[in-house]
């Protein structure tokens, strides 16, 4: 059995961190998430799977490929749909979501 762990400011970017980032990763709160969460593969960031087959045919491999994506004069075709936003949003710490 192999464990994995990471320190992060939410939970959304710990699990990311954990399951495809260097090991032992630790992101500060002061760092910049997309220092180590931009590299990562959009799969880190638990999406439906119909979602990340849009995603893939748009080119979109990594998360630092989402940076800056709200909807709001995105550069994709489409408004991404919210739950994708959230997401993003919530590993990068943008929208923490509680813990419960």
């Amino acid at each position: 059995m192999t464990a994995r762990a990471a320190l992060a400011p939410t939970a959304g970017s710990a699990w990311a961190l954990a399951h495809f980032g260097p090991p032992a990763a630790i992101l500060d709160p002061g760092d910049d998430p997309l220092r180590l969460l931009g590299g990562l593969p959009v799969v880190a960031i638990r999406l439906d799977d119909d979602v990340l087959t849009v995603l893939r045919r748009l080119g979109v491999k990594r998360l630092s490929d989402l940076a800056g994506v709200s909807g709001e004069g995105a550069t994709l075709p489409h408004k991404p749909p919210r739950a994708m936003r959230l997401r993003a949003g919530s590993a990068t710490a943008a929208y923490p979501p509680p813990i419960r």
